[in-house]
């Protein structure tokens, strides 16, 4: 009988781990990423298997003078690499319109579009280097980002043009 109790006290065990593992996954899994401070990068376990790609999208609303308003956008934080941009003129966006985005740290500039309102999907990328640093002719890799991308527009007309990022690993 003592052994009896004593599985049972194993399986009852087991089931708790259990059932504390699967509330663990339905609330997220610390995901070891590039570190920034004390930050750490939680996120559910679906993402984390599938390794889905995440959607941010910037507003970026122009100021001013007929082709002279300026304005920027701010993403947010994006640790991952960048799959790819989609970009949504507004009506009535001149088409003198650049565009640019970037990261400040470490510095990056991500795309720029000059002269245009067409919409469109855009897939950065950036050239591999060799060991020597020196870049390998037509090797080219998605781009990596780990902090906020910032949409700047200028020589534009007031109104607001969307931007959206597709990221993930």
């Amino acid at each position: 009988m003592r052994r009896m109790a004593g599985a049972s006290v194993a399986v009852l065990a087991a089931m708790v781990l259990l059932a504390l593992g699967v509330a663990a996954c339905e609330r997220g899994v610390v995901v070891p990423t590039q570190e920034r401070g004390n930050e750490v990068e939680v996120r559910s376990l679906t993402t984390f298997l599938r390794h889905e790609a995440v959607a941010v999208t910037v507003a970026v609303t122009a100021a001013g003078a007929a082709g002279a308003a300026t304005g920027t956008g701010t993403s947010g934080y994006i640790c991952g690499h960048l799959h790819a941009i989609h970009v949504d003129y507004g009506a009535g966006i001149s088409t003198t319109t650049d565009l640019t985005v970037s990261q400040a740290s470490p510095a990056l500039t991500v795309m720029v579009q000059a002269d245009s309102v067409t919409d469109a999907w855009y897939y950065p990328a950036v050239q591999r280097t060799g060991a020597d640093g020196a870049a390998i002719s037509a090797q080219y890799d998605r781009a990596p980002v780990c902090d906020e991308l910032t949409v700047s527009v200028a020589e534009s007309t007031a109104g607001t043009s969307l931007v959206t990022f597709y990221w993930g690993e």
